[in-house]
C-alpha cells in the first residue's frame, strides 16, 4: 500500500512540474516574441521612407530592373518603400 500512495505521489509530482515547466516556458517565449516585435517596429518606424529612383535600380539584373518598372515603383510613380 505504501508503494501505490508513494508511486502515485511521485507521479503527481512529476505532473505538476511538468505543467509548472510549460507554463514558465510559455510566459518567458512570450515575453520574448513581444520584445522582439517591438524592436523590429521600432526599427522600422525610425527608418525614413525612400523613393526608389531609376538609378537606384542601376546595377541589378536585368529582369529585375524590368520587373520593377513594370510594378512602376519608381519615384515618378512616387511609390515608397521603407
Amino acid at each position: 500500500m505504501k508503494i501505490i500512495i508513494w508511486t502515485l505521489s511521485v507521479l503527481i509530482f512529476i505532473v505538476v512540474m511538468s505543467v509548472i515547466s510549460v507554463g514558465i516556458g510559455n510566459i518567458i517565449f512570450e515575453r520574448n516574441l513581444k520584445s522582439e516585435v517591438e524592436k523590429i517596429f521600432d526599427k522600422n518606424n525610425n527608418e525614413k521612407s525612400k523613393i526608389i529612383t531609376e538609378k537606384d535600380l542601376e546595377g541589378l539584373p536585368e529582369p529585375v530592373q524590368k520587373w520593377l518598372k513594370n510594378l512602376q515603383i519608381t519615384g515618378d510613380n512616387e511609390k515608397v518603400i521603407g
